[in-house]
């Protein structure tokens, strides 16, 4: 009896949070979350109703639609705190990264519409990348931010691009919203990401995503562009391989 009652708690967890993976990804409406969940609306209404309770969603009183509640911004709202154990996942991929190439190396994830510093290890050449005080910047700036946007789905991709604004930085920026979105396909299409001169003269980052994490995160090497420029392939290959290392640490941690 004990055992089917566990087995019946950890089954409505999973739903609720099926329910709550839904509308992050933009299903406002009873019927839409419904059919995205595949569960019936009086089992999702009965759902949401619980997660009001908790301040999981917040539900608007006119449109009747559901949105994400104030109680997920406040456990989320300290990146360093909330992704700790991706931070750990990664750390000795990205020391070792950085021993071998001597470049900047800096773990991302998407936050809202701003990619987030989460680490970042210095560089061991006498000049080298040091990064903001702010470790805050849009979504689409850099290849770290690349590799974030080119995770998502056309729709939210779209929607995103639809408020950004693209400011020219240099002369080198990409200030397109059509070039930035082909960009983004080429990113997707190739699995890693470059920028060359687009947010300051002479500095360079390549980035590729890491898989497998709960939002879109991604690994990059941040140098002068004439030092990463001739051993782009080089660096991109090294990154590919300790992305899918932190991927397969992540995989393995919640699979114990």
């Amino acid at each position: 009896m004990q055992n089917d009652k566990r087995s019946s708690q950890i089954k409505t967890i999973g739903k609720a949070t099926s329910v709550l993976k839904a509308i992050s990804q933009g299903h406002s409406k009873l019927t839409d979350i419904a059919r995205e969940v595949k569960l019936c609306k009086n089992g999702v209404y009965r759902l949401l109703y619980s997660l009001k309770q908790e301040d999981l969603v917040v539900q608007d009183p006119v449109t009747r639609e559901y949105f994400m509640g104030p109680l997920l911004f406040e456990i989320s709202s300290n990146p360093l705190t909330s992704h700790q154990h991706l931070i750990n996942c990664a750390y000795l991929e990205m020391e070792d990264l950085r021993q071998t190439t001597g470049e900047t190396v800096v773990l991302y994830i998407k936050f809202g519409i701003e990619k987030i510093i989460l680490r970042q290890l210095i560089g061991t050449h006498n000049v080298t990348f040091v990064g903001k005080s702010n470790p805050v910047d849009p979504l689409w700036a850099g290849a770290g931010g690349k590799a974030l946007l080119a995770q998502l789905d056309e729709r939210e991709l779209t929607m995103i691009l639809d408020h950004a604004t693209l400011v020219a930085d240099t002369s080198f920026s990409i200030t397109d919203k059509r070039v930035f979105k082909q960009e983004i396909a080429k990113t997707t299409e190739r699995g890693y990401a470059t920028s060359f001169s687009e947010m300051e003269l002479g500095l360079a980052d390549i980035a590729v995503p890491v898989e497998g994490y709960i939002v879109p995160a991604s690994l990059a090497i941040i140098g002068p562009e004439d030092r990463l420029a001739p051993r782009t392939a080089e660096f991109v290959k090294a990154l590919k391989i300790r992305a899918g290392k932190i991927s397969q640490a992540l995989s393995a941690s919640w699979n114990k």
